[in-house]
């Protein structure tokens, strides 16, 4: 099941996470501020991300995928909060302000909820053929 469209959405989730790190968040004296320079926020995208691509080699054992799926978006959304609390603190020393890579994280977050609800369909289908048998 590793050609399944959650494995895509998985896919996109990681990448969007992963090119977080490397996006420009602002400018400071001439300078482009890159996202690792915040730590929690780095930290936090590479273990997403790295969650994003264990549960794609998952999918022999759906239940532990959709647990790990669910705790993906979960840091999904540590990720979200901890960009804003970033954003709260950063401002005063940045001249300006790039608000692009703050989508990055929300878009991987509906990537993973739209991986959950696929891997949960397929638990669902896979419980009815038992009946069935």
């Amino acid at each position: 099941m590793i050609q399944r469209i959650q494995t895509i959405y998985l896919f996109l989730a990681a990448i969007f996470l992963f090119v977080l790190l490397f996006l420009s968040i602002g400018v400071r004296e001439n300078e482009s501020v890159k996202m690792f320079e915040n730590l929690y926020t780095t930290v936090l995208s590479i273990v997403s991300g790295g969650t994003a691509i264990i549960a794609i080699f998952l999918f022999n054992n759906r239940k532990l995928q959709i647990k790990i799926i669910s705790g993906l978006t979960v840091l999904c959304l540590g990720v979200i909060a901890s960009l804003v609390i970033f954003q709260f603190v950063l401002p005063t020393q940045l001249t300006t302000i790039n608000y692009i890579p703050y989508a990055s994280p929300i878009i991987a977050f509906i990537f993973s909820i739209l991986a959950l609800k696929g891997v949960k369909a397929d638990e669902k289908l896979v419980r009815s053929m038992d009946r069935l048998r």
